[in-house]
């Protein structure tokens, strides 16, 4: 059986974000079989590899990658065995929503609009409008570089929590999820259709197609009462920017790419970081992941940690985001709008 192509390319043209050096080869399988020859070669090979979903919500180093990249884009088949989906890992968010609900199946329409594919918003258990993959997932299966096929059928064992997933350690690839919806009568089929609908509509009105992005840079800590976001918009960081690198004037959370390099992006998320720091003392951890060839000191900075204020002033200055959060009014029209058709969404 042939091999899948082995593109070579720069991973820029590849990544969701647009950043990324040349590489050594890009495979694309389009079967487990094809999965599998493309393992065996990166294997014999020696050379270091990465597994590349959507790329969006990664940056990828502009240096040359001396190894293998493995993407999951054409791994994009979709078998509906009702109330159960089973996806490639590169079927898009968008399509799997849509799709999903044209079969009167309920679930699955917070999805729409979300960047990616399936392999990787399941790896890092992706949640947004109140739902989060670990609800839906029923099975997932896996390759490792020696060809050794894993399937985990037991969601609790694998999804710890918000990005939080045995995946994100596990050196095996994610190459089909089985899903579980449920069949909705008129009513929770009219309220998917709503849902579909304002998911994609409000990404669009908060500009997140705009520019290229990774989505939120910065992970949200639950514990905090007060998102990424809003701690950075507190700062002063919308509007930031560094080289052709900016962050979002409508989520402080994200940082758009006008045609900036990958260390412009990372200087930015680094101001972004310390500012957020000297403001509150709380210290963000990345959302973003890191992909390919980083310099010893750029990984230094992007893995260290800040010592937290005491606690005392740790929680006043917790307080004090908070009320401030709320003085602005941020229970908008929209935000209780996708509050609402979040709670009333028919899961299953």
């Amino acid at each position: 059986m042939p091999l899948a192509p082995k593109i070579k390319t720069r991973l820029k043209d590849i990544s969701y974000f647009g950043c990324g050096g040349p590489a050594m080869g890009v495979f694309t399988p389009a079967s487990l079989e094809e999965l599998k020859e493309n393992l065996a070669e990166v294997r014999d090979s020696k050379a270091p590899y990465f597994f590349l979903g959507g790329g969006s919500n990664s940056l990828i180093s502009d240096r040359p990658y001396p190894g293998h990249v493995i993407s999951a884009a054409n791994l994009n088949h979709l078998t509906f065995e009702p109330p159960y989906i089973r996806c490639g890992a590169g079927v898009l968010p968008s399509d799997f929503a849509a799709r999903s609900l044209e079969s009167g199946l309920c679930g699955g329409a917070w999805l729409n609009g979300l960047p990616g594919q399936l392999g990787g918003a399941t790896r890092m258990n992706a949640r947004c409008y109140g739902s989060e993959m670990a609800q839906i997932v029923c099975e997932v299966s896996t390759i490792n570089l020696e060809g050794r096929i894993h399937q985990y059928q037991q969601p609790e064992k694998v999804f710890f929590g918000y990005k939080d997933t045995y995946f994100m350690e596990a050196k095996e690839f994610i190459y089909e999820i089985r899903f579980q919806l449920s069949y909705g009568n008129p009513d929770h089929l009219a309220r998917q259709r709503e849902l579909l609908e304002f998911c994609l509509a409000d990404r669009t009105k908060k500009g997140q197609f705009n520019l290229p992005s990774c989505g939120c840079v910065f992970k949200n800590n639950y514990d905090l009462g007060i998102p990424s976001g809003k701690l950075l918009d507190l700062a002063g960081l919308k509007g930031k920017s560094y080289g052709n690198a900016e962050v979002s004037a409508y989520h402080a959370n994200f940082i758009f790419n006008h045609g900036a390099s990958a260390w412009d992006i990372l200087e930015l998320s680094f101001i972004m970081r310390k500012q957020v720091y000297d403001t509150f003392g709380i210290w963000l951890e990345y959302e973003m992941e890191f992909l390919g060839d980083f310099s010893t000191e750029q990984l230094f900075q992007i893995q260290s940690t800040r010592p937290r204020l005491s606690d005392i002033k740790y929680l006043m200055a917790c307080k004090d985001a908070r009320q401030e959060w709320l003085n602005q009014g941020d229970s908008s029209d929209s935000a209780k709008r996708s509050s609402e058709i979040s709670a009333s969404q028919a899961m299953k």
